[in-house]
């Protein structure tokens, strides 16, 4: 089966044509048709055939790179092996490295982003909608504030520390509102 004949058997999937019943029965071929848009999105990387197919393509927005570009500080994780356990290493360890930290500033490549929905349209000719998904935040205040301190010293600073963990509260709520009104406006 040819990819255009994969789009059409798809499109007739998301638009209705299917009864409810045949529309999750497994598809024949379902990985590889999902896996050529992982790859066109990545870019080559590999990855896993756990996505789903959606009715809607989602691509990730690309963002240029570095690991200290959302809070302005290195995000290290320690692991046991190449693909095994981690743990991430909390950067913010005194009061003082809060002044270390920069709200998170939302940015896009447009070209590479052009380039992405381009390949897509051809991939799937026009048959399916293409969309971008750009929220790199994607946590709550306390997802952040557990990555930035750590689970531990985060509840130790509950009880022995409350106005420090209110300051870091404040400076990552108010970061991540600043993100997604710029997320927003672009």
């Amino acid at each position: 089966m040819s990819l255009k004949e994969f789009c059409s058997f798809f499109h007739e999937i998301f638009v209705g044509a299917l009864s409810e019943q045949e529309r999750f029965r497994p598809a024949p071929n379902r990985h590889a048709y999902t896996l050529c848009f992982v790859a066109a999105k990545n870019e080559g990387r590999k990855e896993s055939d756990d996505e789903p197919l959606l009715p809607t393509i989602w691509l990730t927005t690309p963002h240029p790179p570095g690991d200290t570009r959302l809070w302005r500080v290195a995000l290290p994780v320690v692991r046991t092996a190449e693909r095994g356990a981690y743990k991430p290493v909390p950067p913010v360890q005194e009061e003082s490295d809060l002044e270390k930290l920069h709200y998170p500033p939302y940015e896009e490549v447009p070209s590479l982003k052009s380039k992405m929905l381009e390949e897509a349209v051809e991939l799937t000719g026009g048959l399916l909608p293409i969309k971008f998904h750009s929220d790199e935040l994607h946590y709550g205040p306390i997802e952040w504030a557990v990555r930035l301190r750590g689970m531990d010293n985060l509840l130790y600073d509950v009880i022995d520390r409350p106005q420090f963990v209110h300051r870091l509260m404040d400076f990552i709520t108010e970061g991540m509102v600043r993100y997604h009104r710029a997320r927003e406006a672009a």
